[in-house]
């Protein structure tokens, strides 16, 4: 089935931060294994690492990375009202940066990093 622009326009919206077209603050969803953004995009993954009122801080860096080497991907979740849009996507990629991941979804406040 042929899905026309307005579908794929409502899929990506669905799909949050992920979209068919490359725009700014979007993932390349290409550059990741299928499973893997199956895996981030469904509620099977569980959320196993909060940030907190304390914010990002080395505890948070070296959790992320540990399970990062444990599990290859983990999704994160930031409590709400910690920082504005912004700061989220700016945090997001810092976590990124810090632990040498790819920050494969970003929808509110939940973001799923992978390593290879």
């Amino acid at each position: 089935m042929v899905k026309s622009e307005g579908q794929l326009v409502l899929t990506a919206v669905r799909l949050g931060a992920m979209c068919t077209k490359q725009r700014e603050g979007c993932v390349d969803l290409s550059e990741f294994p299928k499973r893997i953004v199956k895996l981030a995009s469904s509620n099977e993954l569980p959320v196993t690492l909060r940030i907190g009122k304390e914010g990002l801080g080395d505890n948070i860096v070296s959790e992320l990375d540990s399970q990062l080497n444990k599990n290859n991907i983990v999704k994160v979740k930031l409590n709400r009202n910690i920082y504005g849009r912004k700061a989220k996507d700016d945090c997001w990629a810092e976590l990124s940066s810090l632990t040498r991941s790819r920050l494969v979804m970003k929808k509110g406040n939940v973001a799923v990093f992978y390593r290879a």
